[in-house]
Order: C-alpha cells, then structure tokens, then sequence
C-alpha cells in the first residue's frame, strides 16, 4: 500500500504520464504493469525529474527562498540573541583585571565571531554546500 501511495506520488509530482487506477486496491493489483511501464520509459522520466529537479532549484535560487542543502540561517531573532551575547561578554571583558593586550585579542575574537553570526555559513560550509549542490545536480 505504502508503494502504491509513493508511485502514486512520484508520478503526479512529476507528471509522469502512467495510466493508474484511481482506487488504492486496483493499483496495488497493477503495480507490476505500472512498474514495467516506468522502466520502459525510464531514460525519458529520469530527463524529466531531473529537468524539473533543476528548474525547482533555479526558482528557490532566483526567489532567494529555497536554501542550501548544507547552510543552516540564523533567524534576525537568533542574530539579536547571539549579539547581545557578545555585547555582555565585551562589558564582562572590559571590566576585567586583564591586560589591554589580553583583552584587544579577545575582542578581536568577538568581533570575529560577530561576523561570522551575521554571514550565511563559513567560507567552508558555503563551498561543502556548493560542490554538494553542483554533485547532487
């Protein structure tokens, strides 16, 4: 049953031109010709699913809506949180007995740390994310 829904699903999804019976128990008796028939015309539906996989994945890229499958976002709620973090240890540092050397370093790492919260992914995230694409393309 879980097979018929998921051909029933992969065929409309990608309007894949297969004559199925409307009523759960008759695909489930045609499973058979219905896969024989995908297999006949695989070359052809695997152009198509890959054509469409690739249209969908200029559209999220040209709307700015579809992410990277290896970059995770921050939310602008996230970014204040993590910035206001930041801001509390920069007061806890500069209330500090340390060192102005000690404590320019520190800051630096805070400034750092505060650029990296504000990008989309590191450098190495965004080319894993980017060859991950390109491979899954």
């Amino acid at each position: 049953m879980a097979l018929a829904s998921f051909i029933l699903r992969f065929c409309s999804r990608y309007k894949i031109p297969v004559d199925l019976p409307k009523s759960a128990p008759n695909v489930v008796g045609h499973l058979e010709e219905i896969v024989a028939q995908l297999r006949k015309d695989r070359a052809k539906i695997l152009g198509d699913v890959i054509d469409a996989e690739i249209d969908q994945l200029l559209i999220q890229f040209d709307s700015g809506v579809g992410e990277s499958f290896g970059i995770a976002r921050l939310n602008a709620d996230e970014k204040k949180k993590v910035h206001d973090h930041i801001s509390r240890i920069r007061k806890l540092i500069e209330d500090s007995d340390l060192t102005t050397r000690k404590k320019n370093a520190l800051f630096e790492r805070l400034n750092e740390l505060a650029r990296e919260v504000d990008l989309h992914g590191t450098r190495t995230d965004r080319f894993f994310s980017f060859a991950g694409d390109l491979a899954f393309v």
